[in-house]
């Protein structure tokens, strides 16, 4: 029984010391695991992750900075520098439980054409024991610098006009990228293609063309001469050779690749021919028959037809009036060619078949050809 009560005793007092060893409170730290402290960087933009292109001329480039954690009571402040093209330092401060600031970089115009400059953001540290970056991003932003530069070209690479009476006057737009800033003179030639002698053309326009500050486009001006000449798709060329801007700083230029302009010249070609188409014509009895003739169009110069009459006895069967050659006066265009039958054409035997040909033309307007319709036959009976 005393063993009994021994054992109870010892039981009871190492409860006794589990249940004070429970109740102490512990004033230790617990440590906090997978912590992540904040940190801030430069915002990545979807596919523009580290690199932002920026004209000259737009005055300066803003890149936001954030800060990646939950606020902060105090404003945070955070260094950069400005390396390559550009060199500057400076802090953006993030406003006390904002998330975000602007870095402004500003972006001087040097006024002229060059080569695509880079400079390089780079943060460089940030206060209230914060990280710069995660993992090696959102550290340095690339500024991609370009010249804004101003283009003149050619709109399109040709055109076909047709030579006519009136020398008409093709229109060649001459286009800019953008409103000019600044006058600008745009020198230019005018020349056959190789393999071309024909020179029917006059330049209008003055030689520099100048384009005004304030425009988008201007034309050159080329008149198509009719030089009378089968020339066979005669072709010619404008070509931009230099433009010089009236102010020395402007970026200014012309695209290469469209500065030629090809111009080509269809012949202004008129027909003659018959105009009566009912052929054979019969003829029963002496008498003077008018064939007309036409030019499809008037020349600016006299055109002669040549032709022939076959059958038949010239000065028995008949008298050619006209004497194988018709001339139509410039500007007309319609002549006559006058056969006069004879009574002996109309003997015991008629029936004689008298053909008119026309076979040739002359003149100095070498653009008139031939038509379809060039034989005119007489049956006599």
């Amino acid at each position: 029984m005393k063993i009994n009560n021994y054992l109870y005793s010892l039981l009871a007092a190492s409860v006794g010391l589990f249940l004070f060893s429970c109740d102490e409170e512990d004033s230790s730290p617990v440590p906090e695991f997978n912590a992540v402290p904040g940190s801030v960087e430069l915002r990545t933009t979807t596919g523009t992750r580290d690199t932002i292109s920026v004209l000259e001329d737009a005055g300066s480039v803003k890149i936001p900075v954030d800060l990646v954690s939950d606020p902060i009571a105090a404003p945070v402040t955070v260094n950069y520098t400005v390396t390559g093209a550009l060199s500057a330092t400076g802090t953006a401060v993030i406003p006390a439980n904002a998330s975000s600031a602007t870095i402004e970089i500003p972006i001087p115009d040097n006024k002229a054409i060059d080569a695509t400059r880079f400079a390089t953001v780079t943060l460089t540290g940030a206060d209230n024991n914060l990280r710069i970056g995660r993992n090696g991003r959102g550290v340095t932003k690339v500024i991609r610098i370009r010249d804004n530069i101003q283009t003149i070209s050619f709109s399109t690479t040709g055109a076909t006009v047709t030579e006519a009476p009136n020398n008409p006057i093709v229109k060649i737009p001459v286009t800019v990228s953008n409103t000019l800033r600044t006058a600008v003179s745009v020198a230019y030639t005018v020349t056959p293609v190789a393999g071309n002698t024909a020179t029917n053309f006059q330049v209008v326009s003055p030689n520099p063309l100048t384009l005004q500050a304030g425009v988008k486009t201007d034309t050159i001006r080329v008149r198509i001469m009719n030089n009378l000449e089968r020339n066979m798709n005669n072709r010619f060329e404008v070509k931009i050779t230099s433009v010089t801007p009236a102010s020395a700083d402007a970026e200014i230029n012309f695209n290469t690749s469209k500065s030629t302009f090809t111009v080509t010249v269809n012949d202004d070609l008129r027909t003659v021919a018959f105009v009566n188409e009912a052929t054979p014509q019969v003829i029963t009895s002496a008498r003077t028959v008018n064939s007309e003739i036409r030019l499809s169009e008037p020349s600016t110069r006299p055109v002669t037809v040549n032709y022939t009459i076959t059958g038949g006895t010239a000065g028995v069967d008949y008298v050619d009036n006209t004497g194988g050659r018709l001339t139509i006066p410039a500007g007309a265009t319609v002549g006559n060619i006058n056969i006069e039958f004879l009574n002996a054409a109309f003997g015991m035997n008629p029936n004689k078949n008298i053909r008119v040909n026309l076979v040739s033309v002359e003149g100095e307007d070498r653009e008139v050809v031939l038509g379809s319709n060039n034989v005119l036959n007489f049956e006599l009976e």
